[in-house]
Formats: C-alpha cells, structure tokens, sequence
C-alpha cells in the first residue's frame, strides 16, 4: 500500500460530529481555502453546516473594513469560499448581544457596535475575539459525503490549542498531533502532490 493509499484509508470513529467540534482536512484536500485547514464548525443541523477556517490569515486588520474600530490591528482571516462582504467573528464574551453559544466558552457573532465599544474599553482584549471575511457552509448531508469520502477528520476544539490565539501557520501540524490516531506521516506530504 503506497502513501496515497494509506492516507485515503484512515478509519476515525468514535467522535460525533457536531457544533463546536474541529474539521481538519487531510492533506490530499488541495483548496485554497481548505487545504491544511482547521474549520471550527459553528453549526451543524440536518439542513446543512456553517463553520470557519481558523488558520488562513490575511496581511489585513480589521480597522479597515470596519471604520469603528480605527486603530486596531487585529488581523482578519479568510473563514472560507461564502460571503465575502460579510465580516464575522468569535468570541468569549457572554454579554454580547445578539451572539449565538457554540459551546465551550465561545461565542460566535453578535452586536457589532458592542463588540467595538467592548475592545476599545478593554472589556474583550483582542486574545477573546478573532474576525473573518467569509464563511464556509455545507448543505444538508455535502458535509457528511466529504467525512465519507476522507476529505475530514473530526476533533475536538482543544486540540488546536487556544483557537483565539494559536499561531495560524502551525495549527493544523499542532491539530494533527494531538490527535489520539496517528497522523504524523501527513507532515512529510506534499502541499501540491500534483506538482511532484
């Protein structure tokens, strides 16, 4: 059985997929959004999945798409392929209005005005809070398929460490080994297989 092989023909059970779980793609998923991604999923009902890739991180802040928050440099991550016009976020803030419970002590959306008075008065330091452009969404059972077809393995959220903090460029190799499978033999896999 050659490389390929044994990385189609992993076997994950025993993890259930829900919100507030991890997807980490396997190293054949060559996207530009999802290759080496972890997506937290928000969402997952019979009618479909959201969730948000955690570890694409652009060169810029939020202060420039949203002018209330002139002066902070906290970075914007591309969250997947749907609604780039649309800035989204995560956060551990309760007292946000408006903002929906994944679970574990995260947040996601909410009252944007709030969250700016909020970082600027200090009540969320910029380690409690993460901003997307974009989001990525899955309609009824497309997600399930891809599990199927070992395009995903299912985590749980603290084995990517602080999602909120941890370094984007390192987060899926750290995601993969601390899971309880053996995953290791995805680091020496080529990006691009193709172009070998």
């Amino acid at each position: 059985m050659n490389t390929i092989d044994n990385i189609l023909n992993f076997k994950q059970t025993g993890i259930k997929i829900e919100k507030a779980r991890l997807l980490v793609s396997t190293p054949l998923l060559n996207d530009f959004y999802f290759g080496h991604s972890v997506v937290l999923l928000l969402e997952h009902e019979p009618k479909g999945s959201i969730g948000l890739v955690l570890n694409k991180k652009t060169d810029q802040a939020i202060s420039n798409l949203i002018p209330e928050l002139e002066g902070i440099s906290s970075p914007i991550f591309i969250g997947g392929p749907v609604e780039h016009n649309h800035v989204f976020f995560i956060h551990k803030n309760a007292a946000v209005e408006d903002s929906n419970s994944i679970g574990t002590g995260l947040f996601w959306g909410g009252n944007i005005h709030q969250i700016s008075d909020f970082i600027k008065e200090g009540i969320i330091p910029l380690s409690d809070i993460k901003f997307f452009i974009g989001y990525s969404g899955w309609g009824a059972n497309q997600l399930e398929e891809e599990l199927k077809s070992n395009s995903w393995i299912v985590s749980h959220i603290e084995a990517a460490g602080d999602i909120l903090t941890s370094d984007s460029d390192s987060m899926w190799k750290n995601t993969i080994a601390n899971q309880k499978l053996n995953y290791k033999s995805w680091f020496n896999f080529p990006i691009n297989p193709q172009d070998n």
